[in-house]
């Protein structure tokens, strides 16, 4: 039986050696009505920008459109459960076990309203340690967007946020605290672990 899951896993992201990725530099893919453009960093990770986008590269303002420091604002608690709805929407646990297994990490760089609805997501996929995500498809990342469109949710807004125009937000999806959880009990709504998300203002 864990022949066979890591064969299904495996299969996910498989390719052949020499086959040439589609995520370079410079290049614009579509996926499931969603546009991204493409850049590489120092051969470290790539990353896929919504070319609808218009908040993440902007700095934060007040309601009367003042500059704000992001370190003068206090920000509220992303809704655990939301976030982990959209990671297990978009991946299957064997995907998630895979993921977790080469120790991949991808990066989110979220922008969000001050009512604490996600307007905005940017894929930061770190390859340098786990190259096969090079041939993960586009279109689990334009997935991956929508469900984090969908789903997630801030549990709290403080006075500070209300003030703001918009926030940003940079997280890691935590692969190791999804997938281990969902095959042992394979209870997708079991609580993460608190520390398993790195949220950093």
């Amino acid at each position: 039986m864990k022949r066979l899951f890591l064969i299904l896993s495996f299969s996910f992201f498989c390719i052949p050696l020499y086959a040439q990725t589609i995520y370079t530099h410079g290049a614009r893919i579509s996926a499931d009505s969603i546009t991204y453009d493409v850049s590489i960093f120092y051969d470290l990770y790539f990353e896929l920008i919504n070319i609808e986008n218009e908040l993440y590269n902007q700095d934060l303002k007040d309601l009367n459109g003042q500059p704000v420091s992001p370190f003068d604002y206090i920000g509220g608690e992303m809704d655990m459960l939301s976030f982990k709805k959209a990671c297990t929407e978009t991946f299957t646990p064997e995907e998630l076990y895979d993921l977790k297994d080469k120790k991949t990490r991808i990066q989110l760089y979220l922008t969000k309203s001050n009512q604490g609805e996600l307007l905005e997501v940017v894929f930061q996929v770190f390859h340098y340690q786990n190259p096969t995500v090079l041939n993960v498809p586009p279109e689990k990342f334009a997935t991956f967007e929508k469900n984090l469109k969908q789903y997630v949710r801030w549990a709290t807004i403080t006075e500070d946020e209300k003030n703001l125009q918009f926030m940003h937000e940079t997280l890691r999806v935590p692969f190791d605290a999804l997938a281990p959880k969902m095959l042992i009990d394979k209870n997708p709504d079991a609580e993460m672990l608190p520390d398993s998300l790195q949220v950093y203002e």
